[in-house]
């Protein structure tokens, strides 16, 4: 979900959907925004998704305007969405696995060869 990211980027609270689920995940990716009421439905790939309410969306953008020069709702956003950013992700999650993929690639062709 990186349309949290992208509320955040122009400064206004983020709009993750609120589902009992998921509550965790959810809430971990608010930093201080307004969360979108939305139904959960059950797809054809056998998968669940949830359909933002327009009304939650509507009033959310509202709220959000209402909150707009908040320096403590700005900073809260941008704090949440820093975990976010490219270099961040790329030394914490792909540097690694890209590092072991190499090694086991390496290995497997000197034990070819």
């Amino acid at each position: 979900m990186f349309g949290p990211v992208e509320f955040d980027a122009v400064e206004l609270p983020n709009r993750p959907v609120a589902m009992a689920a998921m509550a965790k995940d959810t809430r971990e990716l608010i930093f201080g925004g307004i969360e979108i009421d939305g139904e959960v439905e059950w797809t054809w790939q056998g998968a669940t998704v949830v359909r933002p309410g327009v009304a939650s969306i509507a009033e959310a953008l509202e709220a959000g305007y209402e909150l707009r020069g908040n320096p403590k709702q700005r900073e809260m956003a941008l704090r949440g969405a820093a975990e976010y950013a490219v270099d961040n992700v790329v030394a914490k999650y792909w540097t690694p696995v890209l590092t072991d993929m190499a090694a086991r690639r390496l290995e497997a062709l000197c034990a070819s060869a």
